[in-house]
């Protein structure tokens, strides 16, 4: 028997995948497929592979001319490498560039430059209390919010699979900074709306010092100016509760 060597491949995590094949992951979540069958359609479509029919236990397919029969067991062990698709918030900040002709700012709400700005301390705010909002009541208008500060110029409704676009960045980019700045992004209880508009003015409130006139610059800083302070406070804030117990 003539044996045939199949040389496939598939990426191994979020940032290798082309922005053709995210939009195509998410287009697939939104049509409610499962985690294997996101995998098995992006695998058979980067290997430019067509599924010609399945069976109870595999597939037939077709590679380059060629017809395999494929057992599930075997598809199963191609498709490990693609299990960061399960992945309920990405290790990586994962953002589609661009969502209806509006290019979004930069993937890690750094400068970029004028095509891929950042944003501004203010704007970061806002984008947050956007998607914490929408955690809590899941109000369409909230997410819409996010995805216009993310995506300036922005002002049609979402699609349903750019709806789940604008989660995966924004919740990616959280988790990112969470590590980055991990004294002020601690666990804390859930929150209420007047908990979230607190918290900002909290923030604002930590930055100037209470000096209201400072207010209107802290706003223009940047992000990770403004989270860097932030984290120093909460560090010293801290550090100051600890040293109180051992004196007592």
């Amino acid at each position: 028997m003539k044996r045939i060597h199949l040389d496939f491949s598939s990426a191994k995590g979020w940032s290798e995948l082309t922005q053709e094949e995210l939009i195509y992951i998410l287009k697939l979540r939104a049509q409610g497929l499962n985690h294997t069958q996101q995998k098995a359609y992006l695998f058979f479509r980067s290997n430019k592979i067509k599924p010609i029919k399945q069976y109870p236990n595999g597939w037939t397919i077709e590679w380059n001319k060629i017809r395999v029969f494929l057992e599930d067991w075997q598809l199963l062990g191609l498709l490990k490498p693609l299990q960061f698709l399960e992945e309920i918030i990405p290790t990586e900040v994962v953002s589609v560039r661009v969502l209806q002709d509006n290019a979004g700012v930069n993937s890690y709400l750094v400068d970029g430059g004028e095509k891929n700005k950042a944003l501004t301390f203010k704007e970061y705010l806002s984008a947050d209390a956007s998607y914490q909002d929408y955690l809590q009541t899941q109000d369409l208008s909230a997410l819409q919010s996010l995805a216009k500060t993310l995506y300036p110029g922005l002002s049609q409704e979402l699609k349903d699979w750019e709806k789940y676009a604008v989660l995966l960045w924004w919740s990616s980019v959280k988790l990112f900074l969470s590590k980055q700045y991990g004294e002020l992004f601690r666990p804390a209880p859930e929150a209420s709306d007047l908990d979230i508009l607190a918290a900002m003015n909290g923030q604002i409130r930590a930055l100037t010092s209470g000096d209201i006139t400072k207010e209107e610059q802290v706003l223009k800083m940047n992000v990770h100016r403004g989270l860097t302070e932030l984290d120093a406070k909460a560090r010293e804030v801290r550090e100051l509760k600890e040293r109180a117990k051992k004196n007592v």
